[in-house]
């Protein structure tokens, strides 16, 4: 018997195996990947803007990049989501 938790990005399935211990699977998706990757980035770059090694206008430029590429990937990842239902047969 598997127990599933899930939420919106990350699921976490549990289930014993025949010798009786139990295995954990976690899943995210490859958007979210990306997203997290982005926002990451950004943060990394905001502290070198604040400590004066990143340029201010190239840091702000960089910034302003990888937080469109969090927001893209999760455009792409919501369309897919909704492409999938339609096709599934599950669209209100």
């Amino acid at each position: 018997m598997a127990v599933q938790f899930s939420t919106q990005q990350i699921k976490f399935t549990t289930s014993k195996k025949p010798d009786g211990t139990e295995q954990t699977t976690f899943t995210i998706d490859t958007e979210d990947i990306i997203a997290i990757g982005c926002v990451i980035i950004a943060l990394l770059v905001l502290i070198g803007v604040i400590m004066g090694k990143i340029p201010l206008k190239p840091g702000l430029a960089a910034i302003a990049a990888f937080t469109s590429g969090s927001v893209i990937s999760e455009v792409i990842k919501a369309k897919r989501k909704k492409n999938e239902e339609f096709r599934d047969g599950s669209h209100g």
